[in-house]
C-alpha cells in the first residue's frame, strides 16, 4: 500500500536497499538506520512497518541530529513513540484503532446473526468496503489512525 502510493505520488523516490527484517527490534532498527545513514548520506526518509521499527529509527535520527534531514514514518504504538513524535525525530505514523476494530467485529457478528452472508462488496458505515476472502475466511478493513504531533496525546 505504501509503496504503491509512493510510486504514484513520488515517482523520483526510490528504495536505497531492500526491506530489512529489523522492525520488531528497537536496537536492530536503530543500528540498521545508522548504517543506512552512513552508506546513503543523502537518504531523505525511512518507512518502518514493524511496531518497534520507527522507535529505533527515531533514536538513530535523534542521535545524528537529523530530524530536519531524514523523515521517519511507520506503524507504531503511540505511547512508545510519543516522545519521538513530539521532538520531531519521528515525522508521523499509523496505528490501528481498537474502537474501529471492535465496531467492525460487531458489524460482522450482527450481519451473520441476521442470517446474511459476508461477501465481496461487504461494507460497514464509517469503515468502508472490506476485502473479503471467503476461501481463507478473512475479512479485512483498512482503517488506520494517522499519528502526528497534533494528536499523539489523545492516543494513549
Amino acid at each position: 500500500m505504501l509503496v504503491k502510493y509512493q510510486k504514484e505520488h513520488y515517482p523520483d523516490m526510490f528504495e536505497v536497499t531492500k526491506r530489512m527484517p529489523v522492525a520488531e527490534s528497537v536496537d536492530d532498527s536503530r543500528r540498521t538506520t545508522l548504517d543506512l545513514m552512513r552508506a546513503y548520506p543523502d537518504m531523505k526518509a525511512v518507512v518502518s512497518l514493524g511496531s518497534n521499527g520507527p522507535i529505533g529509527v527515531g533514536w538513530a535520527v535523534q542521535e545524528k541530529r537529523a530530524k530536519n534531514k531524514v523523515a521517519v514514518y511507520g506503524m507504531m504504538i503511540p505511547s512508545q513513540a510519543a516522545s519521538l513524535i513530539k521532538s520531531g525525530d519521528i515525522t508521523a505514523g499509523i496505528t490501528y484503532d481498537p474502537a474501529s476494530a471492535g465496531y467492525a467485529l460487531a458489524a460482522v457478528a450482527s450481519t451473520l446473526l441476521n442470517g446474511e452472508a459476508i461477501a465481496e462488496g461487504f461494507s460497514v458505515r464509517n469503515l468502508g468496503k472490506a476485502d473479503v476472502d471467503n476461501e481463507k475466511r478473512i475479512i479485512r478493513f483498512h482503517k488506520v489512525l494517522l499519528v502526528t504531533k497534533e494528536n499523539i496525546d489523545t492516543l494513549y
